[in-house]
């Protein structure tokens, strides 16, 4: 065994230089990551006028003002009840196969979801994230439930003396692939790639020693000729190699 193991180092070290090859896959996999779309921007417009009031669930009779929700969206992104409604919407999408937990959908929801002034007296609601099914429940669904919150809330404010609130999205929803040029998501990922190439590296380095027909020391050559070894000559390429490394 120790006989191939000193074998199999001193064809490694003679093609060490291969091992560079494990870096092309490695540099093909982040290219082509850096170009492919793996991230989605999905937004829905709102057009509104007047003095918009959004209900509170957890609480019958209070409203919120459209700049509160602006300064701490969280508060209708991470309402417990529409979470919960959410959840269950999500569960019934044929197009998403692993569905976050109740927990992941808050994390989820704090994260990627967003709600932004526009000019021109429009509102934005934003999904930013790799998962565009989910992204475009979620936008949908908080569209719909804003629409929702802001009736109710002109129905809790009412004030006949001021003109009724407008508030309706505009046109439907959108949905834009982005391409990042680096994720962190990728690092273990291009790892992997890095290792598995390697270890094919040094497999293609053991096979093809294990197929040099050549002899490899004297007991071989030895054995093979039944005869004694009386001496050896040394590696030509090493001596040549020394001889130059002289000369200069």
């Amino acid at each position: 065994m120790s006989f191939y193991i000193k074998c199999y180092l001193s064809a490694f070290r003679e093609h060490r230089h291969w091992t560079l090859i494990a870096l092309v896959p490695v540099m093909l996999y982040l290219l082509v990551a850096a170009v492919r779309v793996d991230n989605f921007l999905i937004t829905q417009d709102f057009t509104y006028s007047g003095e918009i009031r959004i209900a509170m669930s957890h609480r019958p009779v209070d409203t919120l003002t459209l700049d509160a929700l602006l300064t701490d969206p969280d508060r209708l992104f991470l309402d417990t009840f529409a979470l919960s409604q959410l959840q269950q919407r999500l569960e019934f999408q044929p197009q998403i196969h692993e569905l976050p937990t109740s927990q992941g959908l808050k994390r989820l929801a704090h994260g990627s979801m967003h709600l932004s002034s526009r000019p021109d007296s429009r509102l934005r609601l934003t999904y930013t994230g790799s998962h565009v099914h989910i992204g475009e429940t979620m936008v949908d669904f908080y569209s719909q439930l804003l629409v929702q919150r802001v009736e109710a809330g002109a129905a809790r404010h009412s004030d006949t003396a001021a003109a009724p609130p407008s508030f309706k999205p505009v046109g439907p929803l959108t949905t834009t692939g982005v391409a990042s040029l680096w994720s962190a998501e990728r690092l273990p990922r291009a790892i992997l790639v890095f290792v598995l190439s390697l270890l094919a590296v040094v497999l293609l380095i053991g096979i093809l020693d294990l197929s040099d027909p050549s002899f490899k020391s004297e007991r071989q050559i030895a054995r093979y000729l039944d005869l004694p070894v009386l001496g050896s000559m040394p590696d030509a390429r090493q001596l040549a190699r020394h001889l130059e490394k002289t000369q200069d």
